[in-house]
């Protein structure tokens, strides 16, 4: 988890906040696969030198590569 926002995902060169990320499935750096869809709400997070913001999305499909 990245500090104060949870788990982020990386595709292609976007970050992501997952809304429904099962946790049993990640850990540091887990290159994993996923089909998602990305919804009309941002998550904010960090503190006032930190403060990020990322599109949230819904994981349709995941599993490790």
């Amino acid at each position: 988890p990245t500090e104060n926002c949870g788990w982020i995902i990386k595709v292609n060169d976007s970050y992501y906040s997952p809304g429904n990320l099962d946790e049993e499935l990640v850990g540091g750096e887990t290159i994993i696969l996923i089909k998602y869809k990305v919804l009309n709400e941002d998550f904010i997070c960090g503190n006032t030198t930190t403060y990020r913001a990322y599109k949230k999305i819904k994981i349709l499909e995941i599993s490790k590569k």
